[in-house]
């Protein structure tokens, strides 16, 4: 078959011309019995197959020949409350073989970056482990060996006809020799057909997506990460390991099952050579790079650790040279000597055991005072575990644990105050504007007091009284649309066509029924006056002041609130981070005599003032989210103390990114 169509001048000639030719040519062979031909159908099918196979055709055909990139848009991902998420997959594919060499999921607007895209096809991840063990690194556990390995090609073209923007492509493709034809219409078959294989291609991973397979990140929002996950090992085991079935040849006979992986052997071995895998100082200089000091807890890129004891070197010395693969969290490389590179693995917590598998430690019996903290009294509500109480008890109680800083603390006293004389008062109500930066309390001082004057109103079981309400305020509010919201927490049904002053009396009647004394109003900045309206917002919060019988508490970021500031009915009240000072270390020590570790020595925390201040700039979330969170790992992990190692550790992602 090979020679006949090898001879024929001019085009190609069919699968029927070339079965006569071949009868013509082995008619010698066949009468003498020595060979026997095919039937028709069987002599048509196998031509098929082995067209297919790229071994009837001239030697025009070879793994990465022809890599075209292209782009397309996965079908909608739900999501809660029939929301969506709009993905897309930017591809490259094998035009000989249609072998997927890599493909990387992309949301919003976000360059792919093209670079690294050209490391992916050229060393694809699951063929890393064999390749860095022949140059003698070090392989992380994320690397694993058992996967069938991908098809290592290295383009000669690429062909970008409707790709997205990829910045750095062409200076690497320059320096690695691959020429890149970019002018539309570039691709060397039809359109019609490299649109049916960008369908397929996002039709069947969807399928993927919305199946068992897909479970786990559904439940978690489709983020990008874990769809890029699943989109790497469906790659490798359904499109280009899966079984093929195609209509090929001039009497559409379906070929036997293959598979994209076995048509690029075929190729590979007709051709007589495979591609190159490229070193790793070629391979890391594509991909994107900075410059990372090791910590003591390891690397952090991009919000995420990653640790090994090779870095233990240059741990706490210069900043080194760190590249990482954008689409691959589970490592990165890092220079941690000026001729090598080390595979850097993504830093998994050690597995924690069940809660109640955990065993219960004795406390040290040598338990030294301390001079700050022998002056404290405790925090936190009369129903506390103790320190021997079960672990899971112990850590209910610490992820609740009340951390007021005095301003916080503050905030609340000036708004009891306020509800206590605005419920003795018939004339003008004040409120109360509660401002500051992100992280400072607001919200925290907010909802402890709806708890408190919940509480001090003791409702009797099965009470329909609301005596607090709180609203959160979505951006780009109108008066009318917060009234509603209001009207909505009040249980109150809306009417389409109500006006401003209808909705604040319909809330006011409802408020009075629910006997609801106090109103909190949270992210207040997202409040604003309705376009065309020339009512300044302070007069509209006046007016709600006055005509609803209750005690306003208004929240919102510093910059934002100025608007409330010519209100007549409005106090304001700001707060902010707390200074270095006597109050750090008293907040401080007021906050360790709540622990309920069993191996804390008092007095760790103030001792640390200094270095907590450092990694928290004194904001109240920062220290509440260090010393919740270490006492629960605390906890779990059975060493009972908050250690400076271990602060650092929590405070390293928001930390190091500030360097």
């Amino acid at each position: 078959m090979r020679q006949v169509v090898s001879e024929a001048a001019g085009e190609r000639p069919g699968v029927e011309s070339v079965r006569r030719r071949v009868t013509r040519l082995l008619e010698a062979e066949v009468r003498s019995g020595q060979l026997t031909l095919p039937a028709r159908t069987t002599f048509h099918r196998l031509y098929s197959e082995l067209d297919a196979a790229g071994l009837i055709a001239g030697p025009d055909r070879w793994p990465g020949r022809q890599v075209v990139v292209d782009t397309v848009r996965l079908p909608p991902l739900p999501l809660p409350h029939g929301r969506q998420r709009d993905l897309e997959l930017v591809f490259a594919l094998d035009v000989d073989t249609e072998v997927l060499l890599t493909a990387v999921v992309r949301e919003g607007s976000r360059p792919v970056d093209g670079a690294a895209l050209l490391a992916r096809i050229w060393m694809p991840a699951d063929r890393r482990a064999d390749w860095l063990a022949e140059h003698g690194i070090a392989l992380p556990d994320s690397l694993s060996t058992e996967k069938s390995l991908p098809p290592l090609v290295r383009p000669q073209t690429l062909l970008l006809d409707r790709a997205a923007p990829l910045p750095r492509l062409a200076d690497a493709c320059r320096r690695h020799g691959v020429l890149v034809r970019a002018a539309p219409g570039a691709l060397p078959y039809p359109r019609h057909h490299a649109d049916f294989v960008a369908r397929q291609l996002a039709g069947m991973f969807s399928a993927c997506l919305r199946s068992m397979r897909g479970d786990q990140a559904r439940d978690a929002g489709w983020p990008v990460d874990m769809v890029q996950g699943l989109l790497d090992a469906w790659a490798q085991e359904e499109w280009n390991n899966g079984e093929l079935h195609r209509q090929q040849g001039e009497f559409a006979v379906p070929q036997s099952p293959r598979s994209r992986a076995l048509c690029y052997a075929a190729l590979s071995a007709r051709a007589g050579w495979v591609a190159t895998p490229p070193s790793p100082e070629a391979f890391a200089g594509l991909l994107p790079g900075a410059r990372r000091r090791v910590t003591a807890s390891g690397l952090y890129v991009n919000g995420r650790r990653f640790d090994s004891p090779a870095l233990d070197a240059v741990r706490r010395r210069h900043p080194i040279e760190v590249r990482r693969d954008p689409y691959d969290i589970r490592h990165v490389w890092a220079r941690a000597a000026e001729d090598s590179w080390t595979v850097v693995p993504a830093a998994v917590p050690a597995p924690l055991l069940p809660l109640d598998r955990i065993p219960i430690r004795s406390p040290d019996s040598s338990t030294g005072g301390h001079p700050v903290v022998a002056r404290v009294q405790e925090v936190g509500s009369g129903r506390a575990p103790t320190v021997d109480a079960p672990d899971r008890s112990r850590i209910e109680y610490h992820a609740g644990l009340p951390l007021h800083t005095p301003d916080v603390e503050a905030a609340i006293r000036r708004a009891e105050e306020l509800v206590l004389l605005n419920e003795h008062t018939s004339g003008a109500r004040p409120g109360l504007v509660v401002s500051g930066e992100s992280g400072t309390g607001k919200t925290t001082a907010l909802l402890v007091l709806g708890r408190s004057y919940t509480a001090r109103a003791r409702l009797p079981a099965g009470s329909t009284r609301s005596p607090a309400v709180y609203v959160r305020v979505p951006p780009a509010t109108t008066p009318r649309m917060f009234l509603a919201e209001l009207a909505r927490q009040a249980s109150t049904p809306v009417r389409e066509r109500a006006g401003a002053a209808d909705l604040t009396r319909e809330v006011s009647d409802a408020l009075n029924r629910l006997g609801t004394g106090l109103v909190l109003v949270d992210e207040f900045e997202y409040l604003h006056t309705a376009r065309g309206s020339s009512t300044p917002l302070f007069d509209t919060v006046d007016y709600l002041c006055d005509r609803v019988p209750a005690t306003f508490v208004f929240a919102g970021h510093a910059a934002a609130m100025l608007c409330l500031a010519p209100s007549r009915r409005l106090l304001h009240l700001a707060l902010g981070p707390m200074p270095h000072g006597s109050a750090w270390r008293d907040h401080l020590a007021r906050t360790e005599a709540a622990l309920l570790l069993r191996r804390h020595a008092p007095g760790s925390l103030p001792d640390m003032a200094d270095h907590l201040h450092q990694l928290t700039d004194g904001r109240a979330d920062r220290l509440g989210y260090l010393l919740r969170s270490g006492a629960i790992r605390a906890i779990r992990d059975g060493t009972e103390h908050l250690s400076r190692a271990l602060l650092d550790d929590l405070a390293s992602p928001w930390h190091n990114s500030r360097r």
